[in-house]
C-alpha cells in the first residue's frame, strides 16, 4: 500500500504530492515532505506549521457589480488582466457589453472564479454568476 506525501514552499504552497511505496518512504523520509495527507489538492489544501490545512474560502459579497468580503489585499484579474484590490472591495465598472471572466486571488485563500455578461449600453448585467 502506498502512502500519501506532499510537499510545500516557504509559503505552504504545495508544489509536489502524490504517494510513495513502502521502500520509498522509508529512504525518502524528509522534515520538508508532510506524510499521510488524505484528499489534499493545491486548489484547495496549503500546510501551515507542518500540517495540511483547508484553504480558507473568501467571505465573497457581491451586489450588482460591487464585490465586499474580498482579502486585503487581493488581485482580481478581468479576461486576463490582473489587478491590485486594496480595502476588501471594489466596484467594477465594464466599458461595454460583452462576458467578463474575473478571477479573484489572495493567498492562501481559494480562488474564485466568475462569469459577468454585460448587455447593453448602460451596463447592464445579465447573467450573474
Amino acid at each position: 500500500m502506498n502512502i500519501p506525501y506532499c510537499k510545500a514552499d516557504d509559503t505552504g504552497r504545495i508544489m509536489e504530492y502524490g504517494s510513495l511505496s513502502p521502500y520509498t518512504f522509508l529512504h525518502r523520509l524528509d522534515p520538508a515532505y508532510v506524510y499521510d495527507p488524505v484528499g489534499v489538492t493545491p486548489e484547495t489544501h496549503y500546510v501551515s506549521d507542518g500540517m495540511v490545512r483547508e484553504r480558507p474560502r473568501m467571505a465573497l459579497q457581491r451586489q450588482g457589480q460591487a464585490l465586499s468580503g474580498l482579502p486585503d489585499p487581493c488581485a482580481v484579474t478581468i479576461n486576463g488582466q490582473p489587478y491590485a484590490v486594496t480595502g476588501g472591495q471594489v466596484e467594477l465598472d465594464f466599458p461595454q457589453p460583452g462576458q467578463y471572466q474575473l478571477v479573484l486571488s489572495a493567498w492562501p485563500w481559494q480562488e474564485v472564479a466568475l462569469d459577468i455578461t454585460i448587455s447593453g449600453p448602460d451596463n447592464n448585467e445579465t447573467d450573474p454568476s
